[in-house]
C-alpha cells in the first residue's frame, strides 16, 4: 500500500539529515542560536525523529512482512547495524587518535578503554527500533491494535517520567527507561511515537486516507498542549530524548500537521515533481542514515567539534549533503522502480 504523504514525509526527513547532524557536531553556540539553526533543529525535533518512528508504526502495519521469523530477522540486523555503527563512527577515530577532545569532554567521555566501551555502547534510533519492531509484533499479534494503540501511547506517555527512581540502571534496563544519558532513545518515552503511528495506520487505512481528522486531533492536541505548557510553565521542546508527557505529544502533533500540510502541497501539485525523489530516499532510510553519520563523523576531525562558525557550518552542510546524496552514490543504491517496488513498503 502506496501513501504518497508518508513516502513524502519519511524521504524529505532523509534529506536534510546531514544538515542537521552538522550543525549538531560542526557549528559553534552562535551558530546553534542563529535562525537557520532553530528551524532545522525544529524539523530534527518536530517532522524528524518523531516522525521516523511513527511512520515506522504506521508502515509497520501496512507491510506483509510481519511473520515472526521476518520481524526477529529485521530487528537482529538493526541492532547489529546500530552497533557496527558506533564502532565506524567512534571506535575507529579513537584508535587511531582522531577523534577530537571537544567531543570526548562535552559527552563526559574518559580517555582509554572505559571511554571507548562507552561510546559502542551508546543507545541511538537503530537500537531502539530493533526493540521496539519487537513490541509492534506482540501488539499486532493481539488483532484490536488499532484500538488500543491509542491507550497504550496515553499510557507509555504518561509513565515514562515516573518509573526512573524505581528502576536500577544497568545497560538493558537503560536501553529503556534511559538513565544512562548515553541512550538517546530510551524505549520510554519513545515507544510512544510509534504506538501513535500504529492509531495514524488505522485511521489511513480504514477511513480512506482520512487527513483532515488527522489534522483535527493534531490541531487539538497542538492547542491544548500550548494552553496547559504556558499556564504550568512547562517547556514543549525541553529535553528532548527523555521528554516530559506534554512534549511527547506536542511532538505527535507537529507529526500530524506536518502530514496534513503534505497531503495539502500534494492536492495542490506542489510536492509532484519531487516525489520520485523523495520516494527513492525513503525507501534506504537505514543505509543512507548510516551513510550520512560516517560521511558527518570521518569529516569532524577536519572541521573540529562545535568549532565551526556561520559561514563554514553552511559550507559543510552542503558539501556533506552533496556528498551523501551525490548522483554515482544514487545510482549505485537505488534500483529502478517497478511495478513489485511500487507495492512494497519499507519497515523503517
Amino acid at each position: 500500500m502506496r501513501v504518497k504523504e508518508l513516502d513524502i514525509a519519511r524521504g524529505f526527513t532523509v534529506f536534510i539529515m546531514p544538515g542537521v547532524h552538522v550543525l549538531m557536531m560542526y557549528g559553534n553556540n552562535t551558530v546553534k542560536t542563529s535562525l537557520p539553526a532553530m528551524l532545522f533543529s525544529f524539523l530534527a525535533e518536530g517532522p524528524g525523529a518523531p516522525l521516523f518512528m511513527i511512520l515506522m508504526g504506521t508502515s509497520f502495519c501496512f507491510s506483509r512482512h510481519t511473520a515472526w521469523a521476518q520481524v526477529l530477522k529485521r530487528s537482529f540486523l538493526l541492532l547489529l547495524c546500530g552497533y557496527a555503527l558506533n564502532f565506524l563512527k567512534f571506535t575507529v577515530l579513537q584508535l587511531t587518535g582522531f577523534m577530537p577532545i571537544a567531543f570526548l569532554n562535552a559527552y563526559h567521555i574518559p580517555a582509554g578503554k572505559p571511554g571507548i566501551l562507552q561510546l559502542l555502547l551508546l543507545g541511538d534510533i537503530l537500537q531502539f527500533a530493533a526493540i521496539a519492531l519487537i513490541i509492534l509484533k506482540l501488539i499486532l499479534e493481539t488483532h484490536c491494535y488499532y484500538f488500543i494503540s491509542a491507550p497504550l501511547c496515553l499510557i507509555v506517555t504518561v509513565i515514562s517520567p515516573l518509573h526512573l527512581p524505581y528502576v536500577p540502571s544497568f545497560y538493558a534496563a537503560d536501553l529503556f527507561i534511559g538513565k544512562n544519558p548515553l541512550i538517546f532513545f530510551p524505549v520510554f518515552p519513545w515507544l510512544a511515537y510509534p504506538l501513535a503511528g500504529v492509531f495514524i495506520a488505522g485511521f489511513i487505512k480504514n477511513q480512506v486516507k482520512d487527513f483532515v481528522a488527522l489534522r483535527n486531533i493534531g490541531l487539538i492536541l497542538f492547542i491544548g498542549c500550548y494552553i496547559i505548557g504556558k499556564i504550568t510553565g512547562i517547556s514543549l521542546m525541553a529535553n528532548f530524548y527523555r521528554s516530559a508527557p506534554l512534549s511527547t505529544l506536542f511532538h505527535i502533533s507537529i507529526v500530524l500537521l506536518w502530514l496534513y500540510f503534505i497531503h495539502l502541497a500534494l492536492r495542490k501539485q506542489f510536492l509532484n515533481y519531487f516525489y520520485s525523489f523523495f520516494y527513492r530516499l525513503s525507501k534506504h532510510i537505514t543505509s543512507l542514515y548510516v551513510l550520512q553519520w560516517l560521511i558527518v563523523f570521518w569529516c569532524l576531525p577536519l572541521a573540529g567539534y562545535a568549532s565551526s562558525g556561520i559561514l563554514a557550518t553552511l559550507g559543510w552542510m552542503i558539501f556533506l549533503t552533496a556528498v551523501t546524496f551525490s548522483p554515482w552514490r544514487m545510482f549505485k543504491i537505488f534500483k529502478p522502480k517497478t511495478s513489485k517496488h511500487a507495492k512494497a513498503i519499507r519497515i523503517i
